[in-house]
Parts: structure tokens; C-alpha cells; sequence
């Protein structure tokens, strides 16, 4: 996050532990459910449930895993909650903070806490009551850790509407089906004969053809290749499903971690400059410049005054605007 964003955020902005973790918390009053990256859960946090959730100015309801989340500060104690779980390549360091668990925090703001206090004359009379009585043996005293509110399964799924088109279709796909695409699919058959030759990346495993792919670091994976009926559908998984629309080079990074294809590379490049919303929305980096315009001769003097126009200027820190 940059210094201006991060600026513009700090009364929103605030510091608890998320599972046993400092994270800033950072409160979003339009958001319903939490909000937590990949990087700072484990895998035994998932809880196998999935929630659908509507990203602005994205036209369909994107599918997310949900985990479970302890957060705990001075402030309100310690509650539990559910987060939904975005892609590891979307991490900015935040913990994005929903209405449900606002609501949960301001519950447990308002639970009053009760000190009991005895007194030196209470407890020498109890431990003269006690002292008659023949004690058991000692057990081993066990600390309640749960907290005083948990969000239980109810909450979950939120009642989303379904997302439109079929988001789901790949997973009908069983292995059999999948071999007879690759069979039957003509721009995949040099992949095929090179494969059969056996001089080529390509190889064979259970009746599906793989290509074998050295990353960076040495390290040998295998990418399933995908025929052409499919392709479509892993584009659109890769760059609007759980990717929140990614550019250019990290659709493509995405995609060659698992898939592979003739021609990838550039029906990525050219999904992605195709995609509408990205399109409506485009960079951030971007600012609209004006355009160029012809400026008549002027035959005589002050007969026409130009002036530029500038601002908002910053302000000092005396707070006076300096023109």
C-alpha cells in the first residue's frame, strides 16, 4: 500500500491479531464478510464451506473458500469469525474487516466484565471449610479457551444469488472425457506426434497428455494440455473467476502453472485486452490527457489572453494554500 492510500485509510486503520498474527485491520462499512489473503492462513483453517461475493463492477458472483479466523485485541477481547480466502497474489497485508464481525466486536464491547473480590476474613473461613473436608485427588484444572462469541455455521453460505453462466462446467469434465477432447482436438496432433516420438516435453500419463515445464529454480512440473473447447473456460478461471481480473503477465503466470496449450501465450494476452470490465476500468496509472488543440493567430496585441489553469495545490503544514 502505498504512503498516500495508507494515509488516506488511517482512520479506518487499525492493529489486531489475526490467528496469533499482527495484521492491520482494516474496516470496510460496504463489505458483509471478511476478506483475508492466502499467505496468512493455514491450510487446517479451511473449513470446506464456500461463499458467494460480488466484486464492484464485476458483472458475476465470484466462488470463495472460507477459513476460520481468531481475532483478538485489548480493545474487544478475543472473537471467532470467517473470513473468505482471496488468491495469495492479491495479498496487500490487510485484513479486511466486514459488518458481521463489526457487529460481533460491538456486541462483545458492550458484555459487561465482573471482578469478584474476597476478602482476607472470606477466604481464611473457606480454607478452614475446605480443610475439613477429605480432598479428592488433584485433577488437572482445564482452562476454558473458548471465546464468548463464535459464529456458527448458520452464517454461512450468505444468501447470494447463483452466479450467472454455468462458472462450474470444468468440474463435470470427468478423465475419460477430458482424453477423448485431447484426442480429438486437430491443434493439438503436433503434440500428440512429438509425444509418440518421444523428443519432445510431451508425455503420457493415464490416457492424458501432460508437458513437462522447468521453472526459474530447476524445478520439473507438468502442465495438462488443454484442448480447444476448454480453453475458454480456463482463461475466464484463471483472469475473473477467484483472480479479481489480473493483468496481462500475472493471468499468463497463472495459467502456466498448471496449463498448457499452442498459442497460450497470446490467447491470454488477447483475452485479457478483450476483457470488458477491464477495459471500463483500466489502470490506475492511467490519467486521461487532453487533447491538443489548434490556437488561432492573433494579429494584435491583448486581443485575446490565454491563461492554465492548475490545482487542487497541496497544503502546507500550516495549512495555507500558497498560489
Amino acid at each position: 500500500m502505498s504512503d498516500s492510500t495508507e494515509t488516506l485509510f488511517a482512520p479506518y486503520m487499525s492493529k489486531a491479531l489475526v490467528n496469533q498474527t499482527e495484521m492491520p485491520i482494516l474496516r470496510d462499512t460496504g463489505a458483509s464478510i471478511d476478506l483475508v489473503s492466502r499467505n496468512h492462513i493455514n491450510s487446517e483453517d479451511l473449513t470446506g464451506e464456500t461463499v458467494w461475493i460480488k466484486q464492484p463492477l464485476d458483472k458475476n458472483f465470484t466462488c470463495l473458500p472460507l477459513a476460520k479466523i481468531e481475532l483478538q485485541s485489548p480493545v474487544f477481547g478475543k472473537i471467532i469469525t470467517k473470513a473468505a480466502v482471496i488468491d495469495a497474489s492479491l495479498d496487500n497485508g490487510i485484513y479486511l474487516l466486514g459488518n458481521r464481525s463489526a457487529q460481533l466486536i460491538e456486541e462483545q464491547r458492550k458484555t459487561p466484565n465482573l471482578n469478584a473480590v474476597v476478602t482476607r476474613g472470606q477466604k481464611l473461613k473457606k480454607e478452614t471449610e475446605v480443610s475439613a473436608v477429605i480432598k479428592p485427588p488433584p485433577q488437572r484444572t482445564v482452562q476454558d479457551e473458548n471465546p464468548s462469541i463464535i459464529v456458527e455455521e448458520e452464517l454461512v453460505p450468505l444468501p447470494l444469488p447463483q452466479a450467472e453462466g454455468d462458472t462450474l462446467s470444468l468440474l463435470k469434465v470427468d478423465s475419460e472425457a477430458f482424453a477423448s477432447e485431447q484426442k480429438n482436438c486437430t491443434s493439438l496432433k503436433p503434440c500428440w506426434e512429438r509425444e509418440r516420438e518421444g523428443k519432445g516435453e510431451f508425455v503420457k500419463k493415464r490416457d492424458l497428455l501432460f508437458r513437462k515445464n522447468k521453472d526459474h529454480f530447476g524445478n520439473v512440473n507438468l502442465q495438462l494440455v488443454i484442448p480447444a473447447d476448454l480453453r475458454k473456460e480456463i482463461l475466464a478461471m484463471c483472469h475473473e473467476s477467484t483472480s479479481a481480473h489480473l493483468g496481462v503477465t500475472k493471468t499468463k503466470d497463472r495459467l502456466l502453472r498448471h496449463y498448457f496449450w499452442p498459442n497460450c501465450v497470446k490467447d491470454t494476452e488477447n483475452y485479457v485486452r478483450s476483457c470488458d470490465p477491464c477495459q471500463r476500468i483500466g489502470k490506475a496509472r492511467e490519467k486521461g490527457k487532453a487533447p491538443l488543440k489548434l490556437v488561432p493567430v492573433i494579429t494584435e496585441i491583448f486581443s485575446k489572453v490565454n491563461m492554465d489553469a492548475v490545482g487542487p495545490l497541496p497544503i502546507s503544514a500550516k495549512k495555507i494554500v500558497t498560489f
